[in-house]
């Protein structure tokens, strides 16, 4: 399907204890660059670039057409919590154990960013339920 989106920001959101995946971090630093794309980091992640600057993951949802999450499900859920009204596109890319909501593995990476960017992806709609349990007296 050719969802042609001009995807010209894009985001990267990590798990806060990411020590051990920085190289993964730093090559799509370099991917991404080469391919000419405005990159925001979040406040987990923005460490490893002398001058980068941090942001929390609303502020960074709101400035980015793509948001590449390097986690798991918890990373993915965590993100779509903070998912403002303006709709993002949420590439998942499973460092994590289990990886139900995730699309993608982690050496499939530039693949999978190479068709996003040719708009040869399909987007999944997906809801985020909230609830709240009161307890107490009637």
């Amino acid at each position: 399907m050719n969802n042609k989106k001009n995807i010209e920001t894009v985001g990267i959101i990590t798990k806060r204890n990411n020590e051990h995946y920085k190289d993964l971090i730093e090559k799509l630093t370099r991917y991404l660059t080469k391919k000419k794309k405005k990159i925001f980091y979040d406040n987990n992640s923005y460490k490893y670039f002398k001058g980068a600057e941090g942001h929390s993951k609303g502020k960074l949802l709101g400035k980015t057409d793509l948001v590449i999450v390097l986690g798991g499900d918890g990373t993915i859920l965590k993100t779509a919590r903070r998912m403002p009204r303006k709709k993002v596109l949420v590439l998942g890319v499973n460092l994590g154990s289990l990886g139900f909501l995730t699309e993608c593995m982690p050496d499939k990476l530039f693949e999978c960013l190479d068709k996003i960017f040719k708009g040869q992806h399909t987007v999944d709609k997906r809801t985020l339920l909230r609830v709240t349990i009161y307890r107490g007296e009637d």
